[in-house]
């Protein structure tokens, strides 16, 4: 699979909670097949009986092969279902939500899986945007078997869970909603962090980035009140916490910032995506002992 690892790792299955899809109708055509595509799919895979495991390998190559959806890896913008087939190309988000759809279409179970692990997705000229991982799981029998749609997957183990249908589509929202801050359209942005935080308040990544557009659209009170939900959802997430100490000493309110220096410091202690992040930074500066 060129430019591509897909990984199929065989796990002991866990215990998932049933997806409740009433939550997601009105989003729920981002990750729909197109009925053409879905119902080829389906009789392409009935044509050969094919027994689970089977069938799941038939559908990765499918996924790849020349002669057939002949898709590529692209970090450019998260796109949905059709638009990934259309295109041919997604980031991991893209690929997997277009995965776990045709896999559903051939009979499979297949949902969702987020990680622990940070992706570095997105730049612009002065934001750093980084986002969790999502991949895919296919249950069969008493097993369960991830692929994975990341080029450059690093030898680590992380911790994941199943997430409902809803919670992929807030991902996507979310996602959607940064590009198009980094693109300038704050308008469009803040109604796409809206979709995300209506389909899943507990995402922390929509409120943190809310709370950096309404910074950028001059509402301060806001983007405070913003990253502080964000805490009270995960009291060590780094990005909201380094935006919260930057506004304090922006706003002159340095009474409130020694406190949350020391969070940070111990948050980033732990976090190994901020230590990745630092010596990316002192290897670029040639600082090599320190990197």
């Amino acid at each position: 699979m060129p430019g591509l690892r897909v990984l199929l790792a065989a796990l002991l299955l866990a215990a998932v909670d049933a997806v409740d899809a009433s939550a997601t109708e009105r989003s729920e055509a981002i990750a729909r097949l197109p009925q053409e595509i879905e119902a080829s799919i389906r009789a392409a895979a009935d044509a050969t009986p094919r027994p689970p495991l089977a069938r799941l390998e038939w559908l990765v190559e499918r996924l790849f092969a020349a002669d057939g959806f002949a898709l590529e890896y692209d970090n450019a913008r998260t796109r949905s279902v059709a638009e990934t087939l259309r295109e041919r190309r997604g980031n991991c988000l893209s690929f997997t939500l277009t995965f776990v759809a045709l896999a559903r279409a051939i009979g499979l179970d297949a949902r969702l899986q987020e990680t622990e692990r940070n992706q570095l997705w997105l730049r612009d000229d002065d934001t750093l945007f980084h986002a969790r991982h999502m991949n895919a799981v296919v249950r069969i029998g008493h097993r369960r078997y991830v692929a994975d749609f990341d080029r450059d997957l690093p030898l680590l183990r992380t911790r994941a869970r199943i997430v409902e249908d809803r919670r992929g589509l807030a991902h996507y929202f979310n996602n959607r909603g940064a590009e198009r801050m980094a693109e300038g359209g704050l308008d469009a942005a803040g109604a796409l962090f809206a979709r995300a935080i209506a389909l899943d308040p507990g995402l922390v990544s929509s409120w943190n980035n809310r709370g950096v557009l309404r910074l950028r659209r001059g509402d301060p009170d806001g983007a405070e009140s913003d990253w502080r939900r964000a805490l009270q959802l995960d009291a060590a997430h780094v990005p909201a916490l380094s935006n919260l100490l930057a506004l304090y000493r922006r706003l002159g309110r340095l009474e409130r910032v020694p406190a949350l220096e020391q969070r940070l410091q111990q948050a980033q202690r732990r976090d190994p995506f901020h230590q990745f992040l630092l010596a990316h930074e002192h290897e670029r500066a040639g600082r090599h002992a320190e990197a």
